[in-house]
Formats: C-alpha cells, structure tokens, sequence
C-alpha cells in the first residue's frame, strides 16, 4: 500500500500507470481513468490526457505562448499541462 500523500505524479503507459511516489516509482495494471476515481480531485488534477499530479506537490506554473502551462514540481521535474485541462488546473490552485 501507498499512501496518496506520498505521491507526487502519475503517468499513463500503454495498459498501467507509473505513479511517481518520492524517489519510487510504482506501475499498477490500470487505465489512468480508473486511477483518478480513486484519488481524491481536491488534491489530484489532470493535467494531460496521460498525466496526473498531486496539487500540493507544485511549485509554479510557468505559462507558455499557446495557453499551456508547464507544471514545476518541488523536486524539479517539468510536466506538460494541455489547454484542454488548465482550467481545472486554474481552478484548484485558485488562479
């Protein structure tokens, strides 16, 4: 078991989800979909058709020229957030 304050992100590959825990990284046989009904959406966002992140575990947002944001992670990483999902996104950091 894995507690979802650990997680920091979750990334869809083919029929699993690799989910970003610290400096662990776990793979369940399930489609992201499925994964995020199990997460609570206060905390866990979409960002893209294939990326989860846990909405504590941003930095900052740094908007790009087409409407799209790159997400900061604390520990660095840079995901990539679509148009199609910064609403939510805007919604849950209270932008």
């Amino acid at each position: 078991m894995l507690d979802v304050d650990e997680i920091t992100w979750m990334q869809a590959c083919s029929n699993y989800v690799k989910i970003f825990a610290g400096n662990q990284e776990y793979s369940v046989r399930d489609g992201i979909g499925e994964v995020c009904k199990a997460l609570d959406p206060k905390h866990f966002v979409r960002i893209h058709r294939s990326t989860v992140v846990n909405v504590c575990k941003i930095r900052e947002l740094q908007p790009c020229n087409s409407g799209e944001y790159i997400v900061v992670l604390r520990n660095g990483k840079e995901l990539s957030c679509s148009r199609g999902y910064r609403k939510r996104l805007d919604e849950l950091i209270g932008l």
